[in-house]
């Protein structure tokens, strides 16, 4: 019995130290020397929330988080397959809960993605008809464009009516300088 106990603590602490070095932040010890050595790299920031896809339409766009926020979030996501001819849309979807009384949200938002991109960014709200029901179609809040890879926006009014104006749609799109380029992109968000 004892040799079990002492095989099974061997096994288990080969098990840990596979785990702790197997795939750590500095290169690995044996490497074939390719750069592809089945361990991936950290990510370069950390996202609260991830694009899913597809989000190319108001339908389908990423449901992410209900505004106002007490701090900043991230979300990240790709633009893929996007040249000077060829836009990528990605959707997010916001809903609105302010506290009693107010009518509008400040809004921040700031888009980075790599500097050959022009970022630009919609802001949509939903329109309902006299019985409270969506219509299909959304009203235009505003249009931004950034440009060298870089968008802000800061302290844009978003208006709030518990019946009528109670989401927020952002539409962020890219136009890029390389042929069908895929490019990652970072938006952080926070409202006062």
């Amino acid at each position: 019995m004892k040799n079990v106990i002492k095989i099974a603590g061997v096994y288990f602490l080969i098990l840990v130290l596979v785990a702790a070095f197997g795939c750590s932040q500095s290169k690995p010890i044996l490497s074939d020397g390719d750069g592809d050595d089945d361990c991936d790299d950290p990510p370069i920031e950390d996202c609260d929330f991830k694009e899913t896809e597809p989000n190319d339409i108001f339908d389908n766009a990423n449901f992410v988080d209900l505004l106002p926020v007490l701090q900043s979030y991230t979300f990240c996501g790709a633009f893929e397959d996007i040249d000077l001819g060829i836009t990528d849309n990605d959707f997010l979807y916001f809903f609105l809960n302010p506290s009693p009384g107010d009518t509008e949200i400040l809004i921040n938002l700031i888009v980075e993605t790599d500097t050959d991109v022009s970022p630009s960014l919609r802001l949509w709200q939903t329109v309902y008809d006299n019985l409270g029901e969506p219509t299909g179609t959304y009203q235009s809040l505003g249009t931004f464009f950034g440009s060298d890879g870089m968008l802000v926006i800061l302290d844009f009014p978003i208006p709030f009516d518990f019946m009528t104006n109670n989401d927020l749609f952002v539409q962020l799109e890219a136009v890029g300088t390389l042929p069908l380029s895929y490019h990652e992109y970072t938006m952080e968000y926070y409202t006062q």
